[in-house]
């Protein structure tokens, strides 16, 4: 389809959708990312990457390889307004907001296909402007507010919904590539997109979450400042306290219910996963299982099968220098470790230009702590040429998908200690069964527990049987279970599953 904001981009046969990571910054999803595209040579392949704005998406962090034919960059609150002929007839203002008006329903289930020719018309005609200067929107922003938060101020409802809707209308004037598939990578907008192409083209969809946007999303504005407060009367701030934020959760579970319900195909991570995509809308027919998956050739000889210097200690904390992370927590443990073994050493691997903030607060806990003579700081490195010098890995995220580091860990050797987020602990100790009866690789603690993070550290470092026992059962789990050939192949009789629909395989159970 040809762009209403610059030439046409080639034809490819998958079209990737991510939001905030490839290939601009690196992590988890981004490394998934770019291994799943070498690792498939032979399908073309586009990266629509969405940001909020031009400054999100600088530089790219990786070198691409030659089956991406472009990267599309769609940022949400650099706004471009196109210019717009003619009138909105009758029928058109009616369709438009009749269906916005519907978009906002708190009801659990609505026709998604109500939506499809409102999509069309929208991409059809520059009409966007109409949704936010016509007596029709202030006419709509009026009853929605009286319904859902009438004694708020009407000023910052306005507001909100104009920077609610305002980065729908930039993803409506993207570019809609010509692509055999659509793989988004979250629900979120990266979802939305996804689902422009398939009410607009039928396009096939696929969801992958590592992790669940609409959880995230839910965790993010219950926390968040920059919604703003209710101004009350005192006797009524505890009745309409945080209807602002209902607005946007209430939206981005919209989102995902749109992805949830028009998507062909749903992957996770983990059962955990698949649980919540379930609750927050998904079909269970359409989900599955595709865990994470490493090159067991790069890691499993990194390390030689020894116990640590119980006196020595090196542990490791690889990952960004974010607050996510909780990289206090790392710090405190590891002061507490350092008073019963005062030669250990604590090793963080990992970019810190993220967030300068929380960067400076970390350099002044560890001086704090006394801690500058035993915390090294890295930056951006190949990890592989640090793993075997550490000891042990510690991760104490307050939330995570599945955690590559984890699986690095463990086949090459190295016993874990991490929090209970995400599917930790199903990798560190294994699923029920065989996978449960294997043993453990490491162990799970609470959630911004220094004490009980230090006291993992001590145990496994200070016990040679249990150590080697933890190394030898984390190589077994991982060439099991999480061999990145054995991935990348469902991914493939994935695509093939809709690339060449009488040839292709059903993709294989985990």
């Amino acid at each position: 389809m040809k762009s209403p904001t610059g030439s046409p981009l080639p034809p490819i046969d998958v079209e990737l959708i991510l939001e905030g990571s490839y290939p601009y910054i690196t992590g988890g999803v981004s490394s998934w990312t770019h291994s799943l595209v070498e690792a498939m040579p032979d399908i073309s392949f586009g990266i629509t990457h969405i940001a909020a704005r031009k400054e999100d998406a600088r530089q790219i962090k990786y070198k691409l390889p030659a089956n991406i034919k472009f990267v599309q960059n769609i940022y949400l609150y650099d706004y471009i307004f196109l210019k717009e002929k003619g009138r909105l007839s009758f029928e058109d203002r009616k369709l438009i907001f009749g269906s916005l008006n519907k978009f906002h329903q708190r009801e659990q289930a609505f026709a998604l296909s109500s939506y499809a020719s409102m999509i069309r018309k929208l991409i059809e005609k520059p009409f966007l402007k109409r949704i936010f200067h016509s007596r029709e929107a202030f006419s709509l922003i009026l009853s929605l507010y009286k319904k859902h938060a009438p004694r708020t101020s009407f000023l910052d409802f306005f507001w909100i919904w104009r920077f609610m809707h305002l980065p729908l209308v930039q993803l409506l004037q993207a570019r809609l590539p010509e692509t055999a598939i659509c793989h988004t990578i979250s629900t979120g907008f990266a979802g939305f997109f996804g689902c422009l192409h398939k009410l607009n083209a039928g396009t096939p969809l696929i969801l992958t979450e590592h992790g669940i946007y609409t959880k995230e999303r839910n965790i993010e504005i219950a926390q968040a400042d920059w919604v703003p407060r209710e101004a009350h009367p005192e006797h009524l701030i505890r009745a309409d306290q945080g209807a602002f934020k209902r607005l946007w959760l209430d939206f981005f579970h919209t989102l995902g219910l749109w992805t949830y319900q028009l998507s062909d195909q749903i992957t996770t991570l983990y059962e955990g996963n698949r649980a919540l995509q379930i609750a927050f809308g998904a079909k269970p027919d359409k989900c599955m299982i595709i865990p994470n998956g490493i090159d067991l050739a790069r890691f499993c000889n990194l390390r030689p099968a020894h116990s640590p210097d119980p006196d020595a200690l090196r542990v490791g904390f690889i990952g960004r220098v974010v607050p996510i992370k909780d990289v206090k927590t790392f710090l405190q443990a590891a002061k507490i470790v350092s008073l019963s073994c005062p030669k250990a050493s604590f090793h963080i691997i990992g970019p810190f230009e993220e967030d300068p903030d929380y960067m400076e607060q970390i350099k002044e806990m560890v001086e704090i702590l006394n801690l500058n003579s035993k915390m090294i700081f890295y930056g951006r490195q190949n990890v592989l040429e640090h793993y075997p010098k550490l000891d042990i890995i510690v991760l104490t995220s307050l939330s995570e998908g599945q955690p590559m580091v984890l699986l690095e860990a463990m086949a090459a050797g190295i016993p874990c200690v991490a929090t209970d987020v995400g599917s930790c602990r199903e990798l560190l100790e294994g699923v029920e069964g065989e996978d449960k009866d294997r043993g453990a690789c490491g162990i799970v603690t609470s959630l911004r527990s220094p004490s009980q993070t230090a006291a993992a550290i001590l145990s496994i470092c200070r016990n040679p049987k249990l150590f080697a026992d933890m190394a030898a059962n984390g190589k077994k789990r991982v060439h099991t279970f999480y061999e990145e050939k054995t991935i990348i192949r469902r991914y493939r009789d994935l695509y093939e599953k809709f690339l060449n629909p009488k040839k292709a395989k059903t993709p294989g159970k985990a």
